[in-house]
């Protein structure tokens, strides 16, 4: 997702100028300024779900915050739902007729 004025900063460098962000809010991400929005996110994430020459099974790679964003899209979830979810680094989800499922790992 594209970071804005952040592209390329470190956490600690982003906390010692903006000591008001709250890392154990999911979306902190998105607070930066001229950094994509959720809308734009999710629209980015559904065009790609709905590409008819994405393979029907196909394995995707994300960092946890898009997973999750791309997991939110799939589910139509609203903006409060989506970050309610996990935001594993280290998880695999499978897709499919219209579930979610965390397979263990």
């Amino acid at each position: 997702l594209g970071m804005g004025e952040w592209e390329g900063c470190r956490v600690p460098e982003l906390l010692a100028a903006h000591p008001e962000l709250d890392l154990e809010e999911p979306d902190w991400y998105l607070r930066a300024p001229h950094g994509e929005s959720f809308e734009s996110i999710q629209r980015r994430a559904r065009q790609w779900l709905e590409d008819e020459h994405i393979a029907e099974q196909a394995i995707v790679v994300s960092h946890g915050l898009f997973g999750a964003m791309l997991r939110g899209a799939y589910a139509d979830l609203d903006y409060t739902t989506t970050w309610l979810q996990e935001l594993p680094q280290d998880a695999f989800f499978k897709l499919s007729g219209g579930r979610i499922e965390r397979i263990a790992c």
